[in-house]
């Protein structure tokens, strides 16, 4: 019979069993099953988390951990704290993407982790390959409606003493409203090699590079997907052209009010 070693609750390797608390892991082979589009999505299957989404794929979105408010939620990506000053963190654009394993913890750990881990602990481990995995890649792609098209290529192994995981993903999709296309380039890895019997060294990199519209009232129309206006941060605005005066002959000058 096994039993799950969560990491995040004391710092160290521990088994659910035995550090007394409420929390959860969610395994690769979890993962890959659920097959969740965002990484909200999955974990939405945790007992004691709340989401909350501003509208589609991309926008604002946020998690409640046992009712608290969202910045009292720590998010650690392989173990750094990525929450903004203040405690708050955007889940609108993160994606279940190269993951190894997702550990939820209920409950305080402030004293772990200081004030943003009030409510609990959210932590996310970049796929690493297993001892002994024959080298190989992967490729995945799939389409659906609201023009949702994912596309993933990835290697991983191990050779001697050394191992690696590395992958690509590029996510668009126009959500299915005007001026509301979300588009991500991500990209993961994750290399390492073992010194001795006691000691490892390892690099882990993670990026991505999203672009969101924003959809709502615009003026001169609705607006394509193809006019919008976007930049790399999670929010962008519509651009209007200005109307144009009618062309006139030499010495005649036009004027038109509204």
């Amino acid at each position: 019979m096994s039993e799950r070693v969560v990491v995040s609750a004391t710092r160290g390797e521990a088994t659910l069993s035995s550090i007394g608390i409420a929390a959860d892991v969610l395994d690769r082979e979890r993962i890959d099953d659920r097959a969740a589009p965002s990484l909200l999505a999955l974990l939405q299957d945790v007992p004691g988390v709340a989401t909350a989404r501003a509208g589609q794929s991309g926008l604002q979105a946020s998690v409640f951990l046992r009712g608290g408010e969202s910045r009292y939620a720590a998010v650690l990506v392989d173990g750094v704290p990525v929450n903004q000053p203040g405690g708050a963190f955007d889940f609108g654009t993160a994606l279940p993407f190269e993951l190894e394993r997702v550990e939820v913890v209920r409950g305080a750990a402030s004293s772990l982790y200081g004030n943003d881990a009030l409510a609990g602990v959210v932590s996310l481990q970049t796929r690493q390959a297993r001892p002994g995995e024959s080298p190989s890649l992967r490729a995945e792609g799939e389409g659906g409606s609201v023009g949702w098209q994912r596309w993933l290529g990835a290697t991983s192994g191990a050779r001697g003493r050394f191992d690696w995981n590395a992958g690509v993903q590029r996510l668009t999709t126009d959500n299915g409203e005007p001026n509301s296309r979300f588009e991500q380039t991500a990209a993961a890895l994750s290399a390492g090699a073992r010194v001795d019997s006691r000691t490892q060294a390892r690099a882990v990199v993670r990026f991505d590079d999203s672009t969101t519209g924003t959809p709502g009232p615009t003026a001169f129309g609705r607006p394509t997907s193809t006019r919008r206006s976007s930049a790399t941060t999670s929010s962008s605005r519509p651009r209007c052209a200005a109307p144009r005066l009618p062309a006139l002959p030499p010495g005649r000058v036009a004027s038109r009010s509204s």
